[in-house]
């Protein structure tokens, strides 16, 4: 039996703005889900690749990313156990990494807001690598993945492109105004509002620098753990 665990990604925008709701669903083997190298937790923090300030240190990326659980503020210490309904924001200049039962992973880019549980408003970007099933939603749209790496970006106009780096998506409209399409790696698609998606062959720069928002940013495990 399945468990499905929902990731709602948000940026605070003003008015008009806040308009485009996401929600992904993991779906993970419950028994897994109480072992300790399963739980859903902040795995890491580390500066972007492309940061324009310059590198930071431990304690300062620490101070970049807040985490709030029942609306006060907790201390962040990655890596660390997060709860359904906890909000990480993270900082500019600053990725941080989400695990999830299951072993999927989430990385967040600089200026995202998300909250963990119930569905949020979303602008921003994120990299999904999942090892298992996953479901993104949005307003007009859903993609559901096995085993794949991709990235998701939404903007305050509703446009949304999904960039697959590894395996394949299908596309889906919720309303059911155009056919499941399907998105394999090294495909892109875009898509505006309710309006079916266009796809487009990515370059190899594209797809190079989606991976370096992920893999060089990180510490291999052994260095991982920050000074407590």
């Amino acid at each position: 039996m399945e468990r499905q665990t929902p990731l709602n990604p948000a940026r605070r925008w003003p008015g008009p703005l806040r308009a485009l709701a996401l929600t992904v669903l993991v779906g993970a083997l419950a028994g897994c889900a109480s072992a300790p190298s399963q739980s859903l937790r902040l795995d890491e923090i580390a500066a972007a690749e492309d940061a324009a300030t310059p590198r930071q240190g431990p304690s300062d990326l620490q101070r970049a990313v807040r985490v709030v659980r029942q609306g006060r503020p907790i201390a962040v210490d990655a890596p660390m156990a997060l709860e359904p309904g906890d909000e990480v924001d993270v900082g500019a200049g600053t990725v941080a990494r989400i695990v999830f039962p299951g072993g999927h992973e989430v990385t967040l880019l600089p200026g995202t807001r998300i909250r963990l549980g119930s569905i949020i408003q979303y602008i921003g970007e994120l990299i999904v690598k999942a090892k298992g099933y996953f479901r993104v939603e949005t307003e007009y749209w859903e993609a559901g993945v096995e085993g794949t790496e991709f990235k998701v970006q939404l903007t305050p106009d509703k446009a949304g492109t999904v960039s697959v780096v590894e395996g394949s998506i299908r596309l889906r409209s919720r309303a059911g105004h155009w056919p499941e399409t399907g998105v394999g790696a090294g495909e892109q698609a875009t898509l505006h509002g309710a309006a079916p998606p266009t796809k487009a062959l990515m370059t190899k720069a594209q797809i190079t620098a989606i991976k370096n928002q992920v893999r060089p940013t990180f510490r291999p495990p052994a260095l991982r753990r920050m000074p407590q």
